[in-house]
């Protein structure tokens, strides 16, 4: 395909951009920020028959990773994107890709060679300032940069973007929207209502409610269904927590010094580099000498002291890297251009170096630190290789403590109490501990440990008394069980949960009184008063909504749709309510109101079809996504899983 890209370009099809944007994002930032030395061969997971690569996953991570920078901007680092599991939002997002293109060639779509050269040349970076595409060098380096084997992997991605594509638009054609739907969403949309309203909060009343015994007891012969408690069980249990017991492991200099020597591999890093870079792009309307005279003036400002980080967020033209101060992090050698990276790798900490021109335009770059490639010593990997060695020792040495204890418990069965055994092991033991847990049912959570699958169903296939087989696993470490007691089903009596019944009969009848009081105002407002006398008699302030519509949160109320709803259905200066809020009860008079116009909805009938048309496309897009990948399974490859903390992924 390399041949055809040479010649003349052509106007894109609208539809191409979005594929093209996906390319733009990746063009400098990916040629420069990645961060493993090494990607691992073959599949990351695995959907029925088909792979999704480390190579991809690398990939779409980064692209993820630079959208994420665009958003928050200098908040975005590590923290934040372990909280937004970028990780996993990654391989799914590949694996959905996978299950998607599998039905777009089921359903007989395809993808031609001039689709995919409409694309290639639209990216920037592929063609020149005379709008001629780069020669064949520049095309392999800028695929193998962005982690593509060469250019045929790098056009079988674009092949797949344009699949997917070409089933979302057979999706929009046969996905049917009603005239009704079209009138439900332009309602939802068009109409809007402001509000005046007061809101009487029901804590205010709960000291007026007076509540008698047989109130209590009244409203807990009606509502004993809501307070009913499951099965539960009472254990006692010795925990050999793993946590305390790495800390108190006793591991030699000999033991780590002979790790650190099998395992130096793992304790070596490349040199690398930590730059900032400015970047001018080139063509269309600037030549590379414009680039450089450019550069050459910013480079002027930072010797005469402006500092680089400013002004890179001020001119770069790397959407990368531009909100980050033109910071690229630590990079090794083969991550940039050649121009690039040569020109970094040779400058000292503090060079201010260019302007230096690659494939992308003009850069200023400035080198802030170095990291010398090689062996890190052994004083300074110590603490990491003990961590690794105790990580690899604590469980083997967990289960064999918990082994023995559940050993010492059961050879002496019948001398005494077995909770009064179970303490005297956990005071000869700092690691161990001995918990008496508070009733827990079979998906309730255990005193100490939280959820624990392996330690409630051990305990829901004890009677009372008995010692579990084995050793259990838990979440903090391997546990001798021993059960206690089991509690039937039953209702607490009133006695029990006395507190609890109180609170909420207080509630109900706060709740009550604060509606018929509103509803008293209510008659008020509509017998003359104004709402602002009505609401100071109440000691309340009127507040003003703003305007909303259907599917909007109202100032002040949240976003309930049944508010919303009861003053869209009224008229200007209607009295609204009282209606209940989860702080009380609210009554609102409406002060603006934009009503249905059939004529807007006829102009606006074609736009709206079209959207709703395209959500239930992305639902049935979701709905096959869910369907095949339980019909064909998925799997993860286990190093996935580990060095990602994909939790609740299985591992193949």
């Amino acid at each position: 395909m390399l041949k055809v890209f040479r010649d003349n370009l052509k106007n894109l099809s609208w539809i191409l951009w979005v594929v093209i944007a996906v390319f733009i994002l990746l063009v400098f930032v990916d040629f420069g920020r990645s961060n493993r030395a090494k990607t691992p061969l073959g599949a990351a997971a695995t959907v029925g028959d088909h792979e999704v690569t480390w190579a991809d996953f690398q990939r779409h991570y980064q692209y993820m990773e630079n959208q994420y920078r665009e958003i928050y901007g200098e908040r975005f680092n590590a923290d934040l994107a372990k909280q937004l599991q970028l990780p996993r939002q990654a391989i799914e997002q590949l694996l959905n890709d996978q299950v998607l293109l599998d039905e777009a060639r089921s359903m007989g779509l395809t993808v031609t060679d001039d689709e995919v050269r409409k694309v290639i040349l639209g990216i920037p970076g592929l063609v020149d300032a005379k709008g001629k595409f780069v020669d064949e060098e520049t095309y392999k380096r800028f695929a193998q940069a962005n982690n593509y084997a060469g250019p045929g992997a790098f056009e079988a991605t674009i092949r797949q973007q344009l699949l997917r594509q070409k089933l979302f638009d057979v999706l929009i054609q046969t996905a049917h929207v009603s005239p009704a739907e079209v009138e439900r969403a332009f309602r939802e949309q068009s109409v809007r209502a402001a509000v005046s309203y007061i809101q009487l909060p029901r804590t205010e009343l709960a000291a007026d409610v007076q509540l008698s015994q047989d109130d209590l007891r009244s409203y807990y012969e009606q509502h004993q269904t809501e307070y009913q408690l499951p099965e539960q069980r009472v254990a006692d249990y010795l925990l050999v927590d793993k946590a305390l017991l790495r800390a108190q492991l006793d591991i030699s200099d000999d033991d780590l010094r002979a790790y650190y020597d099998e395992h130096k591999d793992d304790f070596s890093r490349e040199e690398q580099v930590r730059a900032r870079h400015i970047l001018l792009r080139t063509g269309g309307d600037r030549t590379e000498e414009q680039a450089t005279q450019e550069i050459e003036k910013i480079k002027a400002r930072i010797e005469g002291g402006e500092d680089f980080a400013t002004v890179a967020r001020q001119v770069s033209e790397d959407p990368g890297s531009k909100d980050q101060g033109g910071d690229l992090g630590y990079f090794g050698r083969g991550r940039m251009t050649p121009e690039f990276e040569k020109a970094a790798f040779a400058a000292q900490p503090g060079d201010l170096v260019g302007p230096v021109t690659t494939s992308f335009g003009v850069h200023l770059i400035q080198v802030e630190d170095r990291r010398e490639g090689g062996a890190i010593p052994y004083e300074e990997a110590k603490a990491a290789v003990r961590s690794r060695v105790a990580a690899q020792r604590v469980d083997q040495e967990a289960a064999d403590l918990a082994a023995s204890l559940r050993k010492k418990l059961a050879e002496n069965g019948s001398e005494g109490d077995v909770a009064e055994r179970m303490k005297t092991l956990a005071d000869d033991n700092p690691a161990v501990r001995f918990v008496t847990s508070q009733p827990f049912s079979q998906n309730g959570l255990i005193s100490g440990l939280g959820r624990a699958p392996q330690f409630t169903d051990a305990a829901f296939s004890l009677d009372a008394g008995e010692l579990a087989e084995g050793v259990i696993d838990t979440p903090r470490g391997p546990v001798v069980l021993e059960l206690q007691k089991v509690i039937d089903p039953h209702v607490p009596p009133l006695e029990e949960i006395e507190p609890r019944l109180r609170q909420a009969l207080t509630q109900q009848r706060a709740q009550e009184m604060a509606e018929k009081r509103l509803q008293e105002a209510k008659k008020q407002i509509e017998e003359g008063t104004p709402l602002e006398q009505v609401a100071a008699d109440l000691g309340l302030e009127v507040r003003d909504s703003g305007e909303f519509g259907a599917n909007e949160p109202i100032q002040g109320l949240g976003g309930d749709p049944a508010i919303a709803k009861a003053a869209l259905d009224a008229k200007l200066g209607d009295v609204v309510g009282p209606l209940a809020t989860p702080q009380g009860a609210v009554l609102m008079k409406v002060t603006d109101y934009t009503g249905f116009d059939a004529d807007e909805l006829a102009k606006k009938r074609p736009e709206i079809r079209q959207r709703l048309a395209r959500e239930r496309a992305n639902q049935l897009m979701g709905s096959i996504v869910q369907k095949r990948r339980q019909e064909e399974g998925v799997r993860y490859d286990p190093t996935l899983v580990q060095e990602f903390d994909l939790g609740g992924a299985t591992a193949s």
